[in-house]
Order: C-alpha cells, then structure tokens, then sequence
C-alpha cells in the first residue's frame, strides 16, 4: 500500500506544478473543441429539422401524391412527358441565358413549368401574363 500512496502522492504533486502547465492547455483546448461540437451538431439538427419541417411542394398541381406508410413520406405520381419537346425547350432556355437577361431566362422557364409562381420578386410580373 505504501508504493501506491507514494506514487499517488507524486503524481498528484507534479500535476499542479509548471511542468504540467502544457497538459493542463491541452485539456482544456480539447475540451472546448469538444463542446463546440456538441454545440455545432445541435445547431446543425435543429436548423435542419425546421427546414425540412417548413417544406415547400415542389410537385405541380397536376400531378398528385400517393401516400406510403410514414406520413411525411409520398410518392410523387409524375405525368409523362415528350423528353424530344422537354430537351428542345431546355436548349432554348440555356440559349436565353447565355444572353445575360434574367427576366427572359425566367420568362422561359415558366413557360417549360407554368405551375411555378414567383413570391416577393421582381418576376411576379410574369406570373399576371
């Protein structure tokens, strides 16, 4: 017993003195490092849970959703579309943009997606046409 409580005595005299003081940084830098990741990762789920919580449909209201077995989860029903017609009008579109006019970019792109409506932009104008 006497070896142990002398090597416990020795210890803890070398870990409060100036030898020690590096240790005593390191500790504490892995400490903080650790807490701030803790505190980054809650951050983190949160703000994505409130994402995915306030979703936006992307789906048009043509086509409709099946349900599966989780309630936030569904099955989009897509409806067909020509890929020849929807290819042609997409090089139409990248065409447009390469002309630097965002509203005629936007323009074309609700024409390919009419569904789409711009909220609080200056694009609302194409939305009354």
């Amino acid at each position: 017993m006497n070896k142990i409580e002398a090597f416990i005595k020795r210890s803890l005299r070398w870990y409060f003195t100036k030898n020690a003081l590096p240790y005593w940084c390191m500790l504490l830098m892995d400490s903080a490092i650790i807490v701030g990741a803790g505190l980054g990762t809650y951050w983190i789920l949160n703000r994505t849970q409130s994402i995915f919580d306030n979703r936006i449909e992307v789906l048009y209201d043509l086509e409709g959703t099946k349900p599966t077995f989780h309630e936030m989860i569904r099955v989009a029903e897509v409806r067909a579309a020509d890929f020849k017609k929807v290819s042609k009008e997409i090089n139409k579109l990248v065409e447009i943009s390469k002309q630097y006019d965002n509203m005629a970019t936007v323009k074309k792109m609700k024409e390919i997606v009419p569904e789409y409506k711009s909220e609080n932009s200056v694009y609302e104008v194409l939305d009354k046409k």
